[in-house]
């Protein structure tokens, strides 16, 4: 009896997962249907999504079934945003955040919602989960290749180009190719880690074509922060599974990474080439100070939200879009820095805490280095190279809902490999 109803639970907590994983696909059908403007439809999905998995966390807890010491720091957390909310003068306001982005103290802790429900996953669950998504994002990754006007000329009539095409080209169903770029961050790494440790041929090559599809539109997709953070996330995937899997794999994934980044250009102009072009200048420009529109402006505004982090540093200002009697946040654009929205938005001690949090599973990995196995290896990377592109972006629901449950999925996995102190390839 016992076995059945943890079993219903995981299946449950299973489905919650997967209502995230398929969300694309469901927006995916309602531009079909011609309807655009889904961001507050996704965001529902969303919020049901974390409040159902902070129903069951809490009752798990209630249980006694829940013990990792991270709930008491997500606790913390969640009392101090609850408090800068409350002091922001504006409490619904902040809370509830704007109709676009949504960043606000309700989706932070949705977000952590979904941490706790993901760091309690079955390993089956975990595995069917991974290829799900795998599925979604490629079905995702065809449809935005067909979304140009070139394709779209050749390929379709004029009655599938006018419904099935997607908002934006090469964005998914996101708003933004940056946020897209998130996503793209992501999933390449998943691919990565079933192109690894799948041992037959055909799969394997499937897997391959996947990751070359994603490659190749997270370039086309010009979105350079995270480009930046997907190369470095390949430098560290060199550097911890050189050892551990045959190099020849490692050597194709580097290989078709560099062929799609000196190959492929658009309106004439190789996007790597001329990305590093103003990546250069921009850094040098900066230095200098005689630049202002640096990283697409990011420099500038990056500077200007540190100023009014320094008018209140503790307590932060509640939430997007909140006017105080000094700053205006709602005149400006969004931080694109995920450390220091969390400072502007609720205070210098949340961007403590989340540091806190991510340096303790960094230490945990590192404590239990020579018990871990390739899952741990290719999700820290993931948490890596997603940490390094959201220093160029902003905390967005749709993609950061995926972070969280990278981010739960490797602290189960950390604490279930501590347990067992063996080396675990399943």
């Amino acid at each position: 009896m016992a076995f059945m109803k943890k079993k219903k639970m995981n299946q449950i907590k299973e489905w919650i997962i997967e209502s995230i994983i398929f969300s694309p696909i469901f927006m995916m059908v309602l531009c079909f249907f011609g309807i655009q403007n889904y961001i507050n439809i996704w965001y529902i999905l969303f919020a049901l999504a974390g409040l159902c998995s902070w129903i069951i966390s809490i009752w798990e807890w209630m249980k006694g079934k829940q013990k990792y010491k991270v709930r008491y720091l997500i606790l913390v957390a969640i009392i101090w945003i609850l408090f800068s909310v409350l002091c922001s003068g504006y409490p619904l306001k902040a809370f509830i955040g704007g109709k676009y982005r949504h960043s606000c103290g309700l989706t932070y802790i949705l977000l952590m919602g979904i941490f706790l429900n993901s760091m309690t996953l079955s390993k089956e669950s975990i595995k069917r989960l991974g290829k799900n998504l795998l599925i979604v994002s490629t079905i995702m990754c065809i449809i935005s290749l067909l979304n140009n006007e070139l394709t779209r000329t050749v390929f379709m009539n004029d009655y599938l180009s006018n419904t099935m095409r997607l908002k934006y080209p090469y964005h998914g169903v996101f708003y933004n190719a940056n946020h897209y770029a998130y996503y793209l961050t992501i999933i390449l790494f998943i691919t990565i880690l079933y192109f690894f440790k799948e041992t037959r041929v055909l799969e394997k090559s499937l897997y391959l074509i996947i990751y070359y599809l994603h490659v190749y539109l997270l370039i086309i997709n010009n979105t350079f922060g995270s480009y930046i953070a997907v190369c470095i996330g390949i430098i560290l995937l060199i550097g911890l599974c050189w050892k551990k899997i045959k190099k020849r794999d490692i050597i194709i994934i580097l290989i078709l990474f560099l062929i799609n980044s000196v190959m492929l250009q658009t309106q004439g102009k190789y996007i790597v080439r001329e990305n590093f072009k103003i990546f250069q200048k921009d850094i040098k420009e900066t230095i200098n100070r005689t630049q202002k529109t640096a990283g697409t402006g990011r420099v500038t505004l990056w500077k200007r939200y540190i100023r009014i982090i320094k008018k209140s540093p503790i307590i932060g200002y509640g939430g997007e879009n909140i006017d105080g009697n000094k700053v205006k946040l709602s005149q400006l654009d969004a931080p694109h820095n995920s450390l220091i929205e969390l400072a502007t938005y609720n205070g210098i001690p949340l961007t403590i805490i989340y540091l806190l949090f991510l340096s303790m599973l960094f230490l945990e990995y590192i404590k239990k280095r020579k018990n871990k196995f390739i899952e741990l290896d290719i999700l820290l990377i993931i948490i890596c190279s997603y940490f390094i592109s959201s220093f160029f972006g902003v905390i967005i629901f749709y993609t950061s809902e995926y972070y969280a449950i990278i981010l739960g999925v490797f602290y189960k996995l950390l604490k279930e490999n501590a347990k067992t102190g063996e080396v675990q390839n399943e």
